[in-house]
């Protein structure tokens, strides 16, 4: 395992534990105890976590915190991957799609990558430049204002070219899920872009692993009744599925 990415999962170990001793993750992670205080360093450096005696306690963020695109980018990997490949066979050749900023999104962008006769709209500076490498697909980049180490695009610019499309399928991502909340996100800012996306899209389909359900975030993007279809990974709880299920939505857990 790499460094980036076990202290992702490090990261992820303190937030459901709530805390975690040098010797409990050592034998958690089956790395030395010397290992594991360099890693709670740079965590702690990142301001990610909290250096106590003996061990770490997680940074309490609230509601409106949006880390950075590297650090989420080592967060369930695995899952996001698979939740890619599994969007990505949605996709058919000569459609026109959107695809949101982020992390999934981004690996839905690297499984379409040798793709044939395709029309991208993306606000995601890593998912257009994975794209654009591929001369058959076309990489339209909603631009505007580009949020510093998020690497993607807002503002009136963004929203104004996104009001103006209709595309065959939408794929939003979220920061939080909740079935009385609907989809939510960190900060206002990509939340009129979000929307604009939804309007756009003849076909809207929810990508997130199962880390962002049974939460709720800071500023309302959409009410789940907007979504046509969810694609997850297979740890999210059989209730919150069949409650979605319940609102004639399409949930695919890979």
């Amino acid at each position: 395992m790499l460094a980036t990415e076990r202290r992702m999962q490090i990261l992820e170990y303190l937030k459901e534990k709530g805390s975690a001793e040098v010797s409990e993750l050592s034998a958690t992670f089956g790395v030395s105890e010397v290992t594991i205080r360099r890693d709670l360093d740079e965590l702690a450096r990142r301001n990610l976590i909290i250096r106590v005696h003996g061990g770490a306690v997680p940074y309490s963020w609230g509601t409106s915190f949006e880390p950075l695109y590297d650090s989420k980018k080592g967060l369930h990997v695995d899952e996001k991957s698979r939740i890619g490949a599994a969007a990505a066979q949605l996709v058919h050749d000569g459609e026109t799609i959107i695809l949101d900023s982020g992390t999934t999104t981004w690996q839905i962008a690297n499984k379409l990558r040798s793709r044939y006769d395709l029309t991208v709209v993306t606000t995601d500076l890593n998912i257009a430049g994975v794209l654009s490498t591929n001369p058959t697909i076309r990489v339209i980049i909603a631009g505007g204002l580009v949020r510093p180490g998020l690497f993607c695009c807002v503002g009136p610019y963004t929203e104004e070219l996104l009001n103006r499309l209709n595309v065959d399928k939408t794929f939003l991502g979220a920061d939080a899920i909740s079935v009385e909340k609907g989809v939510t996100n960190a900060t206002v800012e990509e939340v009129p872009v979000k929307q604009a996306m939804i309007r756009a899209g003849h076909q809207v389909i929810l990508v997130a692993d199962h880390s962002k359900f049974q939460k709720v975030a800071f500023a309302k993007v959409a009410d789940l009744s907007q979504i046509d279809c969810i694609i997850t990974d297979n740890a999210v709880p059989d209730k919150v599925i069949q409650s979605l299920r319940d609102m004639k939505i399409e949930v695919r857990a890979v």
